[in-house]
């Protein structure tokens, strides 16, 4: 029984020795890492230090079976322009604390595009005061998943960006309470936004009874939830600027430090590790003039086609030219019997070739008289208008053109009917917008062109509708909008889950919805809403001038005829 408890006790020391040693404690911290993480856990390993010791600790730790199975690749320290085709989990780095391979780990850690959310674990025998020349580096990189492990004995180092404290441990620290996500509270720390304009989404105000653009609103909502404060600062490019130029105005806040955000969406078609992608694609969509009313000229010739209109006058110029050539053929007028019922001559008392002719007449110009009279009574209810432009053949049949400030609009210039739509203007902006000009189209994003919609300017107070239509049958696409955050910001992933939350959860369009509230009015949102499905105003008596006009010219030269005859 006593030999019992005595293997007893040697086991627990032991095992207690063992969660103390640093190579075992970190073989076991890899091994819980490796099984936490989805997909391939990588691990990378870089050798810096020229002590043997440090090599025969790195052997061991390799040899370990925690990480028997786990893949693994010794990077050359020569060479910092590693290319990374998959990114890695973790990085194991053994390290001195001379200058030269400060140098040495600075680059090896900089100049690859590590991903901020990789883990890295710095194996050292340095001195307490060398611990931070260690972490400086890393906070130089950008990089804070870091912590440090003293190999002579177990002795763990991490630092906090935020709350600028540096952490220490002599004891064995549970696995889940290494590695803390520091973004979960930034402690008041102050994050910098760029803006060069002001937009929809982007709009933003110092009262807190007014409602910012959506975009602006996801970004400061986000700085709230993890106890954050932020700081505006415009950025406008002057004139001369070049495009490289003004670009670093815009993301960077002085000659070391980029933006922590730039509201200003980009577009590209590659994946940079500067910007962060949208999780919610948006169209871009194309607003533009709706069809005018016609007049009350057009009005009458609307009802035929122009084909059936040369058609008749043909028709006409033919009876004409027949009676005129052929006047004792035929007893009544070709023209005024089919069309008036006048005749001279009873039509069973008229010649075969004059009933061949007129019988004809009749009848098509009934049916057409018919059909003319019936359009006519329906547009005195529905005053018709020219049909609103759905396509991009439209817009090039009305000519229509959209004017832009970008000069290669969404690859638009590629194509030669977009460069006979599209039209380049480096001055214009949204301060320009005139819907009462019907030549210029808008394309943007869905919601500043909804914006664009039913604002107060493009409200027809005639017609109770939107002067502006987007077009159905013309849609550039899809367009994911990329934003500027700099290179390895920790925020981003906290960025991309409020986004994804915030859209779930319908906050997006509410934010977007409390806008035009407030920007135009609950009553006015609500009455545009209602009228979109209006058909227009009816035919009055202000828009038939013209027929009494030529009634009254009728009646006077029939008196004046009637006079004049014996």
């Amino acid at each position: 029984m006593t030999h019992g408890w005595k293997a007893l006790l040697v086991a627990i020391f032991v095992t207690c020795t063992a969660h103390e040693d640093p190579i075992q404690y970190s073989a076991a911290l890899i091994r819980y890492l490796a099984d936490q993480s989805p997909g391939t856990f990588d691990c990378w390993i870089f050798q810096l230090s020229t002590d043997s010791e440090q090599h025969e600790t790195m052997d061991e730790l390799l040899q370990t079976n925690e990480l028997a199975d786990i893949p693994k690749r010794l990077i050359a320290t020569r060479d910092p322009r590693i290319s990374i085709e998959r990114q890695p989990k973790l990085l194991l780095i053994f390290g001195d604390c001379h200058i030269a391979a400060l140098r040495e780990l600075f680059a090896l850690v900089f100049e690859p595009d590590f991903k901020e959310s990789m883990k890295i674990i710095v194996f050292h025998q340095c001195a307490e005061k060398e611990i931070g020349r260690i972490l400086s580096v890393f906070v130089s990189a950008k990089l804070f998943n870091v912590i440090l492990v003293r190999m002579s004995y177990l002795e763990i180092h991490y630092t906090n960006r935020y709350r600028y404290e540096l952490v220490a441990w002599t004891d064995p620290v549970d696995f889940e309470d290494l590695f803390v996500d520091q973004t979960t509270n930034l402690a008041g720390h102050p994050l910098r936004i760029s803006f060069d304009s002001v937009s929809m989404e982007t709009i933003f105000s110092t009262s807190k009874e007014m409602f910012n653009g959506r975009t602006l609103e996801w970004i400061l909502r986000t700085f709230e939830h993890i106890n954050g404060t932020w700081e505006f600062h415009k950025r406008i490019c002057r004139e001369d600027d070049r495009e490289e130029r003004c670009c670093r105005r815009k993301r960077l806040f002085d000659a070391k430090t980029t933006f922590d955000f730039v509201l200003e969406p980009f577009t590209y078609d590659h994946v940079d590790s500067q910007f962060i992608s949208s999780t919610v694609p948006d169209q871009l969509l194309v607003a533009a003039p709706r069809g005018r009313q016609l007049t009350v000229y057009e009005l009458f010739i609307v009802p035929f086609d122009m084909y059936l209109w040369i058609l008749l006058i043909l028709m006409g110029i033919s009876c004409c030219f027949l009676m005129w050539c052929f006047p004792n053929l035929f007893q009544n007028d070709l023209i005024l019997l089919p069309l008036c019922g006048f005749e001279r001559q009873a039509l069973n008392h008229v010649s075969q070739l004059e009933k061949f002719i007129i019988f004809p007449l009749i009848v098509v110009t009934f049916i057409l008289s018919s059909v003319y009279e019936s359009k006519i009574i329906a547009y005195m209810t529905s005053y018709p208008n020219v049909a609103n432009p759905r396509s991009l053949e439209d817009l090039l049949q009305a000519g229509i053109v959209i004017v832009t400030d970008d000069a290669n609009l969404y690859g638009g210039k590629s194509d030669p009917q977009f460069d006979r739509v599209f039209k380049y203007n480096p001055s214009y902006g949204s301060e320009m917008f005139d819907p009462s000009n019907t030549h210029f189209a808008y394309c943007g994003r869905s919601q500043e062109i909804k914006f664009f919609v039913d604002h107060p300017k493009s409200h027809d107070p005639q017609t109770k509708l939107s002067r502006l239509i987007i077009l159905d049958q013309f849609a550039i696409g899809l367009v994911v909008p990329f934003y500027f955050i700099g290179r390895r910001n920790p925020l981003r992933d906290r960025f991309r889950q409020c986004e994804i939350a915030f859209q779930e959860a319908g906050l997006m369009d509410l934010w977007s919805v409390k806008f035009l509230h407030r920007t135009f009015g609950m009553k006015y949102v609500v009455r545009l809403s209602d009228a979109a499905g209006s058909t227009g105003n009816h035919l009055g008596m202000d828009k038939l001038g013209p027929v009494c006009i030529l009634w009254i010219v009728g009646c006077g030269l029939t008196a004046l005829s009637s006079g004049a005859s014996p």
